[in-house]
């Protein structure tokens, strides 16, 4: 699952988590969790398609669009 967010700079922030209730009473919560922005993005990975996505060269991109099945159940790619 792939989140975006917005940070006006870099560093390290806590992330609220997401609550579930019902009738306004909390029934379930996710645990806090921190989140490093940094400039850049320091690990790729080139058998992910958002990855590649992101930072492959076109002939990269459809070099995955080729080799890999886009429809398997553990691809990131989602139509």
């Amino acid at each position: 699952m792939t989140f975006y967010f917005y940070f006006p700079q870099i560093g390290t922030y806590t992330h609220f988590p997401t609550n579930v209730s019902i009738n306004r009473l909390v029934v379930a919560k996710a645990q806090t969790t921190t989140i490093n922005v940094k400039k850049i993005q320091t690990k790729v990975d080139m058998e992910d398609f958002n990855d590649i996505l992101a930072t492959g060269s076109i002939p990269e991109i459809l070099k995955f669009m080729r080799t890999k099945n886009l429809h398997d159940k553990e691809s990131s790619f989602k139509f």
